[in-house]
């Protein structure tokens, strides 16, 4: 490999390394929201817990809800809340039965 080529990989591994360094904080403050979102002992926790646990794929489970993938991710980390015939075509999709909290 010559020089040049040499200088190009090592100059691209460390603006991806930058990259990486700036984006973790903010990587590890949404996980942070998700899991709080995720216990919350309500409809939309429950929700949260059955897209998790089944794996499903945001953008199929948006297309079946008339809803965007960002607005599941978004949902996923509490910062926003589904209108309920969104929550309502998610359960459905993932035949989940969703109880309200005592």
């Amino acid at each position: 490999m010559s020089d040049a080529l040499k200088g190009s990989s090592s100059e691209q591994l460390q603006r991806l390394r930058a990259t990486a360094d700036a984006e973790l904080p903010e990587l590890i403050e949404r996980a942070e929201r998700r899991r709080r979102a995720m216990e919350e002992q309500s409809i939309s926790g429950q929700l949260r817990r059955a897209i998790a646990d089944d794996g499903f794929r945001y953008q199929a489970l948006a297309a079946a809800a008339g809803i965007t993938a960002q607005e599941i991710s978004d949902f996923m980390t509490g910062d926003i809340a589904l209108p309920s015939t969104a929550v309502d075509r998610l359960a459905a999709e993932m035949h989940q039965k969703l109880i309200a909290a005592e």
